[in-house]
């Protein structure tokens, strides 16, 4: 399994509205998510620049609360 963490930050790390394109103010991510609110589904766009590694993990791996954050 792979995991990048990445800040919002960083150059590499783009963020667009869905629908228009523009660019997505992060502020109200973070407004958003300490209001304990969630957005609706695909208002917000990511882009890495450059491209980041394409992985593959199993849904069932992911729903499993067995597997440990630092299992490969």
């Amino acid at each position: 399994m792979l995991c990048i963490q990445l800040r919002y930050d960083n150059a590499r790390v783009r963020v667009r509205d869905w629908n228009t394109g523009e660019p997505f103010e992060i502020a109200r991510i973070f407004r958003t998510i300490a209001a304990g609110a969630l957005f609706p589904y695909k208002i917000t766009r990511h882009f890495f620049e450059p491209r980041l590694p394409d992985t593959s993990v199993q849904l069932a791996r992911l729903r499993d609360r067995r597997v440990s954050r630092a299992s490969p």
